[in-house]
């Protein structure tokens, strides 16, 4: 029997970074129950919910049961925004659960709330569960609508970061639908908000993405041009990891084209910086 030994390490990977995220997720629970005791109210709704969302990956059971216990509490108070709360975290429950049904029934039922409430932050939150659902029930049109939805209610409430985010789900599910174009055109709007704020390394990780993009469709030299903007900020950034990402990009476009020496020497500036980070 033939290993294949990308792929084992690969799966070697995702088990540690699941291991490690379970071990925090653990930290987070040990560090909310006994809080339990003490609290009332708004205050203890949120401890519900977040214990709920800390269970997400590990027991959906345990999720759904203090989600359902948020729900009761914030029932008793009339607190809105908790009852909201708390009827997206049972969606996610059941999410997690792989009972989609239930989990977009709740996710509606949170949905009315949050318009009622006006909270664009939370919103935002739903319309991400929905495009979630669609995506996972294959409807990748609806997926897009209701990011569609998520990004502009961060634009009218002037969220940089949930733009430029929605930016690259929205550009993701373009490129997957082979449409370039518009994944290009919505990316290069990110950077504009992304300059407002002043968020450079957000600028070179959307250069990086176009670059990505271009490689892709073999437009090599368009390709090249925004995974050099994007190293320019790495470097002026003194950021390594950028750095090494993109000497990468570059080296993998000259590979392609068959300049093998250039190739090597980005390869080589590769490994040279991830020796610096000790990075195995």
């Amino acid at each position: 029997m033939i290993i294949n030994k990308p792929l084992r390490a690969g799966i070697i990977f995702l088990f540690l970074f699941f291991s490690l995220h379970t071990f925090s997720q653990r930290d987070v629970i040990d560090s909310l129950k006994p809080q339990l005791g003490s609290l009332k109210g708004k205050k203890k709704i949120e401890i519900y919910n977040s214990l709920s969302k800390a269970y997400w990956n590990l027991a959906p059971d345990s999720s759904l049961y203090y989600s359902e216990k948020a729900l009761t509490l914030a029932r008793e108070i009339n607190d809105k925004k908790g009852i909201s709360d708390a009827y997206n975290r049972i969606g996610n429950a059941y999410y997690f659960k792989e009972e989609l049904d239930s989990a977009f029934s709740y996710y509606n039922k949170s949905l009315k709330l949050r318009k009622d409430i006006g909270n664009k932050e939370r919103l935002i939150q739903i319309y991400n569960n929905f495009a979630h659902y669609y995506r996972n029930t294959g409807n990748n049109e609806k997926a897009i609508d209701y990011y569609k939805k998520a990004r502009q209610t961060a634009k009218e409430g002037k969220l940089s970061e949930d733009i430029i985010t929605y930016s690259y789900l929205l550009g993701n599910l373009y490129v997957e639908q082979n449409n370039y174009k518009q994944a290009v055109e919505l990316l290069l709007k990110s950077v504009d908000f992304a300059r407002e704020t002043g968020d450079s390394l957000q600028i070179a990780n959307i250069n990086q993405r176009i670059g990505s993009i271009y490689k892709s469709i073999n437009s090599y030299d368009k390709a090249l041009e925004y995974y050099y903007n994007s190293l320019n900020i790495w470097k002026e950034k003194e950021n390594r990891e950028g750095m090494a990402m993109t000497y990468n990009s570059i080296g993998n476009i000259h590979e392609r084209l068959k300049n093998y020496d250039r190739a090597l020497e980005n390869y080589n500036k590769t490994l040279d910086l991830y020796k610096q980070l000790d990075d195995e």
